[in-house]
Parts: structure tokens; sequence; C-alpha cells
């Protein structure tokens, strides 16, 4: 990506935001100058992070948020494998999805393995709701509108990094979550990677799941504001 590229984003953000960019700033220039160093300052203020004036990680992820979605798929997948031992204990080494969020209790860790995940993607820790180890509870924060972080998106933008809730009984009750690791648009199934699934009575695993299943996608942010 360019640093023109970088820029042009960096204009639009602070357009969509009523932000002023700074006197001189050109987003046509490959060049990082004092311009548009003082406007980064300005959006890193208003994102909430350090105002360091560069083009840095966290602030990449803030004008372009997919890039912090990739990583949660990225991270969960490589986690393929992994499996509860003994067998159908919902312990051993799952315990290190489960004990970072509600401590060392065995459970049902589907929404668990999407939380960790996401934390190990940079989704802050504080970030996490209560109830966080419950299905149910993802969508319910996607509809609050005080939660800035967690957002419901319709089908045609779920993509690789969202979340599915899937519903088992078609009662529109939500029973699993699986993390989307593709985009979704129009196709009538959507590739995952979930955790608490098969082998061992529950693992890690890559699926193919029917989109009439979902209940709705979430998507997380890694910032309140972007």
């Amino acid at each position: 990506m360019t640093t023109r590229q970088k820029k042009l984003r960096l204009r639009n953000r602070m357009r969509a935001n009523d932000l002023a960019c700074a006197k001189g700033f050109n987003w046509r220039s490959n060049r990082v100058g004092e311009p548009a160093r003082a406007t980064l300052r300005t959006y890193q203020r208003f994102v909430g992070i350090a105002q360091s004036g560069e083009f840095d990680a966290a602030t990449l992820d803030a004008l372009f948020p997919a890039r912090f979605r990739r990583r949660i798929a990225a991270r969960a997948t490589a986690e393929t494998g992994v499996h509860e031992w003994p067998a159908g204990s919902n312990w051993g080494p799952v315990k290190k999805f489960i004990g970072p969020f509600i401590g060392n209790v065995p459970t049902a860790w589907c929404a668990l393995f999407g939380a960790w995940s996401a934390w190990q993607a940079g989704f802050p820790k504080d970030g996490f709701w209560r109830d966080v180890a419950w299905v149910d509870s993802w969508g319910r924060e996607g509809r609050d509108p005080a939660n800035k972080r967690v957002r419901i998106v319709g089908k045609l933008r779920a993509s690789r990094g969202d979340f599915a809730l899937l519903d088992w009984n078609g009662d529109d009750d939500p029973d699993h979550l699986a993390i989307v690791t593709a985009k979704v648009g129009p196709l009538a199934t959507l590739a995952t990677v979930e955790g608490n699934v098969g082998a061992y009575g529950g693992s890690v695993e890559k699926r193919v799941r029917l989109t009439s299943q979902v209940v709705c996608f979430v998507r997380l942010h890694r910032f309140g504001r972007r």
C-alpha cells in the first residue's frame, strides 16, 4: 500500500468525522510531511490512540479495519487441531481460550474461542462484555447502540474475521459461534473456523456452514471510533 493510498484514506476518515485536515495537507503526494503528521495526530487523538504522527500499526487498523479482522481469522485458523483433553472435558489444551475470560472453569467454549482470537489480534480485553462466554450475548451486544465496538452486519457485507451466530433448530436463538474465513456475499454456504466442534468432543476445526443457519453476523471493531 502506498503512502498516497494511506493519505487518501486518512483524508476520507477526517471528512467522515467532521475533522479538519492540517493546512497544506496533500493526499496526492507520496511524502509524509508535517501537514500529514499534524493531520495524523488530530485523527489519532480522535480515535484515542498514541499521537505518533505516523502511519503506525494502530493507526492503520483504525483507517483500514479489515486489517484487524483478517488477523482474527488468521489467528483462529492457526489454532486448527487444538482439542480438549481428556476428550469431552471442555478443558486441557483449550483452557487457554477459557481462562483469560472466566478463569479456570471448564465450559462450552465456542464463543470464548472467538473472543480469544479477537484478543490475540488486538481487541482490548477490557472491551469484552461480562457474559462474553455465551453466544446469544454477542448478538445482544451487537444491537446495543451504546457498544461502539460491536455491530451487526448484513450477509452481503459479512467477510473474513466477522462472527456468524448459528442456529441449529430453527428457533432463531443462536446456539454456536463461528469465525468467518472468506467473504460471504450471496453465497449459500460460508467457510468458517470454529471452536468446540467435532473430534475429541471439542476441537478447533475448519467447517463449511449453510448461510440459512446464520441468525446474524457480528463484527468487532478494535476501536470505538474510526
